[in-house]
């Protein structure tokens, strides 16, 4: 037999938009995307609460499909890889290394470097006198 009904208890009449603790849940495994809004700011309805929009994130693991565009600075710490430019066959049968390629240029660049610091730089203590 199905329990009997309890008393009514109305939701408050106020509402509380503002932003609760976050970081639980179940971690999502598949690559999905950030939710985009199909209402614009004239078209929401003002008894809601006002949507948030992701202005930081943190993520565990992030993929970009196409293309990441930007004006700003990019820090990082740990290992860039490029598998996407390994095994790439050229013509004439070469396979291009993505990675062999990258260390092989900025070793090149640090070589350069030192050359130009050693040509054209004036001596530490060139001005003390």
């Amino acid at each position: 037999m199905a329990e009997p009904a309890k008393e009514f208890i109305p939701s408050p009449r106020t509402k509380d938009c503002s932003k609760k603790p976050g970081g639980w849940g179940v971690p999502m495994a598949d690559y999905e995307y950030i939710w985009f809004s199909n209402k614009g700011e004239d078209d929401y309805p003002e008894e809601a609460c006002r949507p948030f929009y992701h202005k930081s994130a943190q993520i565990d693991d992030f993929r970009v499909n196409t293309t990441i565009t930007g004006a700003c600075d990019i820090t990082i710490t740990g290992e860039v890889t490029a598998p996407k430019f390994n095994g790439v066959a050229m013509l004439g049968g070469v396979t291009m290394n993505g990675e062999t390629l990258y260390s092989q240029a900025i070793e090149e660049q640090n070589k350069l470097e030192e050359q130009i610091q050693l040509a054209f730089e004036l001596p530490v203590n060139y001005m003390i006198g």
